[in-house]
């Protein structure tokens, strides 16, 4: 049962107009039954996937590159600050 729900979503025969209608509301994703996000062949037009880069403050799913240096120093500083806390604790 779970397989013939996502077998259905894949083929993309769920897309319809208008898109106030569509299970994708115009977002260019719709997300099953079964948890699982389908792009729409209708209405996405490059839209990233709704699980990539999800800024947490707006949840707009919108993306940015991500510089690796500041990614390594905030991962520096986030160690830093689980080494003080453990440090505390004992």
């Amino acid at each position: 049962m779970l397989q013939e729900i996502y077998n259905a979503w894949c083929s993309g025969m769920w897309a319809t107009e208008p898109k106030e209608d569509c299970p994708c509301r115009g977002y260019g994703w719709g997300l099953s039954d079964v948890d699982t996000w389908h792009k729409c062949p209708r209405h996405n037009n490059g839209q990233p996937h709704p699980e990539d880069h999800e800024d947490p403050n707006t949840g707009d799913g919108s993306s940015e590159e991500e510089d690796p240096e500041e990614a390594e120093r905030d991962a520096e500083d986030w160690a830093a600050e689980l080494r003080r806390d453990d440090a505390w604790c004992r």
